[in-house]
This record gives C-alpha cells, sequence and structure tokens, in this order.
C-alpha cells in the first residue's frame, strides 16, 4: 500500500474514533444521577477528545512527503486507534443497560438504580483505566507525529 493511502486511512480512523468519542461524551452529559465512575469516564473522555483532535490535526498536515519510516509509524497508530474507537463503542453499550428516558425531558435519560451497578462498576473502573491506558499510547503517538511534522517542516525549508 503506498504512504499516501495508508496516511489517508490512519487520518480516516482517527476522525471515526473522534466522531465516537464525541457521541460518547453528548450521551454521558444527559445522563441525570450517574455515578462517580461514568463521571470520571466523562473526564477521560474529553481528555481523549482533545488529543484526537491534535492528532488529527498533525496528521492531515502530513499527506504529501511521507517516508518510509513514517509510514511505518503511521500503521502503528492504526491498531491503537481503532482499539479506542471499540472501547468508546463497548462503553456507551454498557452504559445503556443502565439508563432510561426522563418522562418530563426527552432528551435526557436517568441513571436507573439497580443492583446489577454495584456488581459491575469494577467493570467501568477496569474500562477507564484501559480507556487512559490507550490515550497515553495516543499522547506518545501525538508527541512522534508533532515532531514528524516538525522534521517535514524544517527539510521542506531547508530546500
Amino acid at each position: 500500500m503506498d504512504p499516501i493511502s495508508i496516511t489517508v486511512g490512519v487520518i480516516g480512523t482517527a476522525a471515526v474514533a473522534l466522531h465516537a468519542v464525541h457521541r460518547l461524551i453528548e450521551f454521558v452529559e444527559i445522563i441525570k444521577g450517574a455515578p462517580k465512575a461514568v463521571s470520571d469516564i466523562l473526564t477521560d473522555l474529553k481528555a481523549l477528545a482533545k488529543l484526537l483532535e491534535g492528532l488529527e490535526t498533525t496528521l492531515s498536515c502530513t499527506v504529501t512527503g511521507t517516508t518510509e519510516v513514517q509510514t511505518r509509524m503511521l500503521r502503528l497508530l492504526d491498531e491503537p486507534l481503532q482499539n479506542c474507537k471499540q472501547l468508546v463503542s463497548d462503553v456507551r453499550d454498557k452504559l445503556s443497560t443502565f439508563v432510561e428516558p426522563l418522562s418530563s425531558d426527552k432528551k435526557r435519560v436517568k441513571w436507573k438504580k439497580s443492583f446489577g451497578w454495584y456488581n459491575r462498576e469494577n467493570e467501568f473502573t477496569g474500562l477507564q483505566k484501559l480507556l487512559s491506558s490507550y490515550k497515553s499510547s495516543l499522547e506518545i503517538a501525538l508527541s512522534a507525529a508533532n515532531l514528524w511534522v516538525s522534521n517535514l517542516f524544517s527539510l521542506t525549508l531547508s530546500h
């Protein structure tokens, strides 16, 4: 596969992951009475969204002038982005089982107080830790991508 196709593919994956994160943030924000574990996930999701926005912007600057080494680096980004997208989907699916519509406001949902939550709260804490580790991996990738873009610009300016 050529370097531009790989770059565009990773940018697309980052865009899809970012969209999924934004949708989950919107969903979590409309939950009335959510427990602390859910609000902790929201904090990490907002940080992840900022990170993905930065990564998407940085990668958009790299479509031309991609070298083989940079292409390999981009391939390394694809799996963490796919994992991130899948985790966000899993969190939404799991959260959906604990909410119900508010009768007074169709755009909001309320947290169902159920015994099932107490059995699964640790699962959500684990998901939050996993989300944090994905965020850390993507922070490292963003730093590398920023370094790469800086290098591309300095090479362009020197020619």
